[in-house]
This record gives C-alpha cells, sequence and structure tokens, in this order.
C-alpha cells in the first residue's frame, strides 16, 4: 500500500511534536553547545565531544 506525501508529513509531525519535549541544549565545557536527550528523570543522553573542555 502506497502512503501520499501528507500522510507521511503527518506522521513525521507526530513523531517530532512527541518527541521534541525531550531534546535539550546542552552547554558544556568551551565548545559549543550540543544537543541531548532526556532519558528519565535523572539522565540525559548526549555526546562525549560536547562535554569535553
Amino acid at each position: 500500500m502506497a502512503i501520499s506525501a501528507v500522510d507521511l508529513s503527518e506522521q513525521f509531525s507526530g513523531i517530532v511534536e512527541g518527541t521534541g519535549q525531550s531534546v535539550v541544549r546542552v552547554e558544556g565545557g568551551r565548545r559549543r553547545p550540543t544537543s541531548g536527550v532526556v532519558w528519565n528523570e535523572k539522565q540525559l543522553v548526549t555526546v562525549a565531544y560536547g562535554l569535553r573542555g
């Protein structure tokens, strides 16, 4: 079954809307900010190089 561009766009929109609330800005070290994802109440997942000084 083929999916239309409108249906695909609506599906992506729903995914972004649902996950967008978990994406955060991470400022660590002297590098430029990077992004991270809130994993749970006490943990955040990001890349190691974003935290190096």
